[in-house]
């Protein structure tokens, strides 16, 4: 598996920064789709303690989109929230990585932090 990229962090529930990145992307021509969902995941799965706070009951989330730029490959977005901030990375080397992350940037500009 190829680790991720990171791109920076949001001060904002991972629920809240995939609907406000979804609705950017879609507004600025790109298709989003959003293919996995830890929570939805782990919901099948009672009982099962988070990987991260070792809990039964957590707000950790990781959503994975994938964002068509053409009808060709898609690229991947893995937004990972926890504890009210949400860290967006790329699920692999993005060939079209300034562009992309200028785009999310522009979505999140006031509230990035490092």
């Amino acid at each position: 598996m190829t680790p991720s990229v990171p791109l920076f962090n949001v001060s904002d529930d991972c629920e809240a920064v995939i609907a406000r990145l979804t609705r950017h992307l879609a507004d600025s021509g790109f298709q989003v789709v959003r293919s996995f969902d830890f929570q939805r995941a782990r919901a099948v799965h009672p009982g099962c303690t988070c990987p991260h706070h070792g809990m039964a009951e957590c707000d950790c989330q990781m959503i994975v989109l994938l964002i068509y730029l053409t009808a060709d490959r898609p690229v991947s977005l893995v937004a990972h929230g926890h504890d009210g901030a949400t860290y967006l990375s790329w699920g692999e080397e993005c060939p079209q990585a300034e562009e992309l992350t200028q785009t999310i940037q522009d979505a999140f500009s006031p509230t990035l932090r490092s």
